[in-house]
């Protein structure tokens, strides 16, 4: 559930799972292509991701895993996801009631610049409430692209009749991921302390807090 967001960066790490919710009695909001010009004037595109777009999406999420930065807890060595997995992620992500994939591209080549994924439990009395991970290429960071994300997010779970709640962990030394998430409506509801295990820069084990952060929207 969740991820934890970059502090300088504002790179999340997209969540995997796959139990998503799915049910006959709601109706799922279509997500609108959006199209805007980041910081430097360069236009781009946030849709819906496709399965098609699995191989590229590939390259971009590996990319940052390569990065080894202190604010994902998924170590690259650990992420295994093949191309079949990716288009079968997307393909249920796209199936599923509550799961959206939001992808930020380039507005020529197509190329993804951003991704955004979220659903909820398959528990019903914890179905209300959906969780999301980001992460956005490196060389696009700082863009306005990964606010363009979330801000999409909100819209697709505002418009949701079976949603009111959205959730996201992050690290506490993370002080420019929460001023993100502040000014889009985010406030933090508590503190997992010590809950993220990372080495430090001199080669030690550290732990650090997470803040556990929602924006309510019933």
């Amino acid at each position: 559930m969740g991820a934890v967001s970059s502090a300088s960066l504002q790179v999340a790490e997209p969540d995997r799972s796959t139990n998503e919710r799915r049910g006959p009695n709601v109706n799922k909001p279509a997500i609108a292509v959006t199209r805007r010009k980041d910081r430097r004037g360069a236009e781009f595109v946030v849709r819906e991701a496709s399965p098609d777009d699995a191989a590229a999406l590939l390259r971009m999420i590996r990319g940052v895993f390569d990065e080894r930065l202190p604010e994902l807890v998924t170590r690259a060595e650990e992420f295994d996801v093949t191309e079949e997995k990716e288009r079968e992620f997307l393909l249920k992500h796209r199936e599923s009631e509550s799961s959206a994939a939001f992808l930020a591209v380039d507005a020529e080549s197509d190329e993804p610049l951003g991704f955004l994924n979220g659903g909820v439990t398959s528990r019903w009395k914890l179905a209300h409430v959906w969780n999301f991970g980001m992460s956005v290429a490196k060389p696009h960071r700082g863009r306005g692209i990964g606010r363009t994300l979330l801000e999409q997010a909100v819209v697709f779970v505002e418009a949701h009749p079976g949603l009111t709640k959205i959730s996201l962990e992050v690290i506490a030394d993370n002080a420019r991921a929460i001023r993100l998430y502040e000014s889009l409506g985010f406030e933090p509801e508590g503190r997992r302390i010590k809950g993220v295990r990372r080495e430090a820069a001199d080669g030690t084990v550290e732990y650090v807090d997470e803040i556990l952060m929602y924006r309510w929207l019933g």
